[in-house]
């Protein structure tokens, strides 16, 4: 079931990204990571398509950003608290 919901995401988030694809990839501000890889901060870790969509490899690496270098671990993101997913992708 965790798959089907993470396949809906992505199309949501694609949905998404197609209406208005410049606020859903471009970096606002590259000296602290804010914005970059799809990833943005607002009361808790936000992602967009582009994240979402290689969530998976930011879990097994446990690297919260793909650059070489990052040391910051994995933190779950606000997208998969379970109160969100009952509200917007009920099973």
């Amino acid at each position: 079931m965790k798959a089907i919901r993470l396949i809906r995401m992505i199309a949501s988030y694609w949905a998404h990204h197609m209406r208005c694809p410049y606020d859903s990839v471009s970096p606002k501000d590259t000296t602290d990571n804010d914005g970059v890889e799809g990833l943005v901060y607002y009361d808790g870790w936000n992602a967009t398509f582009w994240y979402l969509l290689n969530v998976e490899w930011y879990r097994m690496q446990d690297k919260q950003f793909a650059f070489t270098g990052c040391t910051d671990r994995y933190d779950e993101l606000r997208d998969f608290d379970s109160d969100y997913l009952d509200e917007h992708y009920p099973l």
